[in-house]
């Protein structure tokens, strides 16, 4: 009978050590690289409707209602770069009255913008719905325009970004986009 307890025990004990090594090797990174760790939080518009994952080191931007860039439509990210801000992402909440194809509700919303140099639109199937990606360039920098329909409302986000940091920060906006959710 001790014999069992024993041998139990030291099973008991193998299987724990080898589960706790294999976790630990999924732990370790893949690549030799060690990316950055970004902290992140998650921000609810509930009169807006949506929700997604922002950096912490993103800062959002109120203005006040007296001030000319003020939109009641958008809400506004400022990008912290190394020296300078990066770049801004702008969630534009279109009206609920506007119909149409998204290459439509596009077009609107760039009739404001500066014009682009060079552009290439694709159309996917996001989880909060049907969406239309434009990755564009101005003289400023890159541009990635993300339009998403749903029967309830449809948004545009907006990334305006500096060419330098364009390619640090692309993964964090691919989540961003991911992260999107129409409440």
């Amino acid at each position: 009978m001790k014999k069992t307890v024993f041998f139990f025990r030291l099973w008991i004990f193998f299987i724990l050590t080898s589960l706790s090594l294999s976790l630990l090797g999924c732990a370790s990174p893949k690549s030799g690289k060690d990316l950055p760790l970004v902290e992140e939080e998650a921000y609810i518009d509930l009169k807006r409707n949506f929700s997604l994952v922002v950096p912490t080191s993103w800062e959002r931007v109120k203005l006040p209602v007296a001030h000319p860039a003020y939109r009641a439509d958008t809400v506004t990210w400022q990008i912290p770069g190394n020296q300078n801000p990066t770049g801004t992402l702008r969630i534009r909440i279109l009206p609920r009255q506007a119909k149409g194809p998204l290459q439509e509700k596009l077009a609107l919303f760039l009739n404001g913008e500066k014009e682009l140099l060079h552009s290439n639109a694709l159309s996917f199937q996001h989880p909060a719905g049907p969406a239309l990606r434009l990755n564009g360039l101005d003289q400023s920098g890159p541009l990635i325009y993300l339009v998403i329909g749903h029967p309830k409302q449809s948004f545009i986000l907006a990334f305006n970004l500096s060419a330098s940091e364009y390619e640090r920060i692309l993964p964090t906006i691919e989540k961003i986009i991911l992260s999107f959710t129409i409440i």
